[in-house]
């Protein structure tokens, strides 16, 4: 099921769990640079700090809707971008929706 969210939510978590190829979580604890990268509807990028929901050993990252971020209505992308000692790579995008609740009631 795709998650669906409302055009200007602000303050959801949207928390992840990054895994490698075998669907094992990475241990990211000692990630210098944790962060988020939206891809709106309009293909606008924007990046939002991710915090870790434990201590990174299981992979959970959490980051927040922020005012702005969910301005459009339609499919967005959601994908981690990791910077360690030595690494700096990018997870598969993830797709979730934004709808205008309020403009499209039956």
């Amino acid at each position: 099921m795709k998650l669906t969210l409302s055009v200007g939510d602000v303050g959801i978590p949207i928390r992840l769990t990054v895994v490698d190829s075998i669907q094992q979580p990475i241990d990211l604890s000692a990630s210098t640079t944790r962060e988020y990268r939206y891809i709106k509807p309009s293909g606008a990028v924007t990046v939002a700090p991710a915090v870790f929901v434990t201590d990174g050993v299981d992979g959970k990252l959490s980051s927040a809707t922020v005012v702005g971020l969910l301005d459009q209505e339609g499919g967005y992308k959601v994908q981690v971008h990791i910077i360690s000692p030595g690494e700096d790579w990018k997870t598969t995008a993830l797709d979730f929706n934004a709808v205008d609740f309020l403009t499209n009631e039956d």
